[in-house]
């Protein structure tokens, strides 16, 4: 903790220059969003600065490895009358990434010092004990790979994040937790279908539809194994097997994904095979035009099916250059 003692000037001592040299804890290593706030002092008063943003710089300091400016070079004067000669400056998430970070500043106005701020760092996921309503302390069992925030938003499905992994699939199966950054207890779950590492992109296999996800929301990425299961369903029109009529579409935890909103050329392909002849019967390809509230609905004109006999039909689903298959699904033809 950092302790400032506060008194009134005897003897020619400023009441800010005493402080403990105990580091506060508070700010997350290695995390986006976060500031730091600094605190102005004009010594020939020895009272605090108001009006001064526009002239003061601020530095950190990551674990004793050299003085270096922040990217903000704009402080925010959080209120000249209620909270005097305080400053603020967002921090980037590199920024942060240090176990000790010691903050300080100048200002280029006359006689006018900027206290410094020494931070202990703890890990992005320190938030995660909980206390429980008998006082006791717990660990939630969920593992969070990634806390960040909406960087863009193109729909309720489509976003990219602040921070995050360069490995493309870094997320594909995880639950993903949005959080309104305005109303603490508005959130809502979905599970995040495909992940793009070099633009941050993430793409939610389904709406979960509770708010309205915006810029700035906050986001926490949960390790789990979600994928998305793809259905085929195959019939004939006749007994004679002259047209197939083939049904694909694609689910994750039971709900359907808008496979049209993720994306416009979505394609799918059936590959049928008689049972126990490894060879293929025929391949059917399904395009984006066959796509019916989200299924492909399409025919295939002589398959060439044979009376009592089984066949395999192994359906595969590409979104975005990524393909999701079935193991298979078995026809019988009789």
């Amino acid at each position: 903790m950092l302790i400032f003692f506060w008194f009134q000037p005897r003897n020619g001592w400023p009441w800010w220059v005493t402080y403990s040299e105990i580091a506060r804890l508070g700010m997350q290593k290695n995390v986006a969003g976060q500031k730091v706030t600094l605190l102005a002092i004009d010594t020939s008063t020895n009272q605090p600065k108001t009006g001064d943003a526009a002239n003061i710089t601020a530095y950190v300091n990551k674990d004793d490895g050299g003085v270096t400016v922040l990217g903000d070079t704009s402080a925010t004067e959080d209120d000249a009358t209620n909270a005097a000669g305080l400053y603020t400056f967002d921090l980037t998430q590199s920024e942060t990434n240090a176990n000790k970070l010691a903050f300080s500043g100048k200002s280029s106005t006359a006689n006018v010092k900027i206290v410094p701020q020494i931070l202990q760092t703890v890990p992005a996921n320190f938030a995660l004990t909980e206390v429980s309503s008998a006082g006791e302390v717990t660990a939630t069992t969920r593992e969070v790979l990634n806390a960040t925030t909406i960087a863009t938003l193109a729909s309720q499905l489509v976003w990219t994040l602040t921070a995050g992994s360069a490995d493309d699939k870094a997320y594909n199966g995880c639950r993903v937790v949005i959080r309104d950054s305005s109303t603490a207890v508005q959130k809502a779950t979905g599970v995040c279908l495909q992940y793009t590492g070099a633009s941050k992109t993430m793409r939610l296999a389904f709406d979960p539809g509770v708010f309205t996800m915006a810029v700035g929301d906050y986001v926490e990425v949960i390790a789990d194994a979600i994928h998305p299961e793809v259905h085929c369903d195959l019939s004939v029109k006749s007994t004679e097997g002259l047209v197939a009529q083939l049904m694909v579409w694609v689910t994750v935890a039971g709900r359907l994904v808008p496979v049209a909103s993720l994306d416009a050329s979505a394609s799918c392909s059936v590959v049928v095979s008689e049972h126990d002849s490894g060879a293929t019967l025929f391949t059917a390809a399904g395009v984006a035009g066959d796509l019916h509230s989200s299924r492909f609905e399409y025919e295939q004109a002589s398959p060439g099916f044979t009376d009592d006999r089984q066949y395999s039909a192994v359906a595969s689903v590409t979104l975005n250059s990524q393909t999701f298959s079935t193991t298979h699904n078995n026809i019988v033809i009789g």
